[in-house]
């Protein structure tokens, strides 16, 4: 197994303000560097980071290592030869973010191909003591959906203030908006055939912006539906729940989704998940799946599950199977690739193998460096990559060490 890894640096903060055709002209200029150039600086060149230079650099998915189910910042295309990402970089000139969407075949010289750029920064939300949709600073996670046939990426995208579906060949040569949705869409996939585009949207969250509205012609109730260091208006109650829809990508034709294309979108929502379940892989007719010991702990301590085919279930429940941050099934479907916390402090990353009722899982790779986003790539695990002193960069790990491309 190889660990394929690469990744761009972080973006923080925006610092300045310009406003109108300034702006965009800023904004223009400002985004024309969002790809590396590739050449290394020379040592004279070299010299002490300033504030800009922190607040200019690239990012690709979150500023940490987390571990959401079904949650990536990149995607490997079906045939495993490409991986898409979108990067994003502060622009304190025109107060934005740049964003762009690529591709990067695997394994080759890094060459990025640009299959969309633009578009307004995505915020995360979260639901905290019974609020719903309360904004965050942190970006949202932008995963690229690869069609079955390898020539399209769905993602999102917001522009003029709603977040909309959008397509994009691998080639770089078209883009455009896949839906009108009147709310913002939340999340997406594609059909099995690639014919449409199932999504979800929020509709509670617009009828109850619209009774705030209608409130605030009378007046607010001071209640606990503020937070007054968020905004001067109240927020939802959670829970919202989501609709999911289907648009046709011939007519753009949209309908209710059925249960079995809601699954693809919501794989919690599948009555065949394991109970419980944190992690979830499949891989051919496997599955495997980390569950919390005790669901009371801060950090819960994992034990890692594991079925093949219609065969017994096994459960790893030795220290090497705590603090699971990701599982993948190896190509044989019969063999688990998890990555976990461990060392002082939790402060070290390993790569693990684990044949179910074969012994204990073994350890094949450990780091002090962050490893995010991991997925498998044929018999590679493509990965996003940084280290304290060094920015994310394209490198590919083997048995004989590491290998800057």
């Amino acid at each position: 197994m190889r660990l394929l890894i690469g990744a761009l640096p972080a973006a923080l903060v925006t610092l300045s303000m310009a406003g109108g055709e300034e702006a965009h002209a800023a904004a223009i200029e400002g985004c024309r560097d969002l790809t590396p150039s590739g050449e290394a600086a020379r040592p004279a060149d070299r010299r002490l980071p300033t504030a800009m230079d922190l607040v200019r650099l690239r990012d690709v998915g979150w500023p940490a290592s987390v571990a959401l189910d079904g949650v990536s910042a990149i995607a490997v295309s079906p045939d495993g030869a490409r991986v898409a990402f979108q990067i994003r970089r502060a622009d304190p000139r025109a107060n934005q973010y740049c964003l762009g969407l690529y591709v990067a075949t695997i394994g080759a010289r890094p060459q990025l191909i640009e299959v969309d750029a633009g578009g307004e920064l995505i915020r995360e939300t979260l639901t905290r003591t019974g609020i719903a949709n309360f904004p965050t600073g942190v970006p949202k996670v932008i995963t690229p959906h690869w069609s079955p046939d390898g020539e399209w990426i769905a993602y999102l995208k917001r522009r003029n203030g709603i977040t909309q579906v959008w397509r994009a060949r691998a080639d770089g040569s078209a883009a455009e908006a896949v839906t009108t949705s009147e709310i913002d869409v939340e999340d997406l996939a594609w059909s099995e055939d690639g014919g449409s585009i199932i999504f979800s949207t929020k509709p509670g969250l617009r009828d109850t912006e619209r009774a705030f509205d209608r409130e605030a012609q009378v007046g607010y109730l001071f209640d606990d539906r503020f937070v007054p260091k968020a905004s001067s208006r109240p927020f939802a109650y959670s829970p919202l729940n989501a609709a999911y829809f289907v648009v046709d990508l011939g007519s753009r034709n949209v309908r209710q989704a059925t249960l079995l294309e809601r699954q693809l979108v919501d794989p919690t929502s599948d009555p065949k998940r394991p109970p419980h379940a944190m992690l979830v892989a499949t891989g051919r007719d496997s599955v495997a799946w980390t569950r919390a010991r005790d669901a009371n702990e801060y950090i819960p301590t994992t034990e890692l599950h594991a079925r093949i085919a219609q065969g017994p279930e096994f459960v790893c429940r030795t220290d090497a199977c705590t603090h699971i941050v990701g599982v993948w099934w190896a190509d044989d479907g019969q063999t688990v690739r998890f990555m976990r916390r461990e060392g002082w402090g939790l402060s070290q990353l390993g790569i693990y193998v684990w044949r179910p009722g074969h012994g204990n899982p073994r350890r094949t790779f450990l780091t002090d460096d962050l490893l995010a986003n991991c997925q498998p790539a044929r018999s590679d695990l493509i990965c996003l990559h940084e280290s304290s002193g060094n920015p994310r960069c394209r490198a590919t790990f083997t048995e004989a060490g590491w290998r800057q491309l």
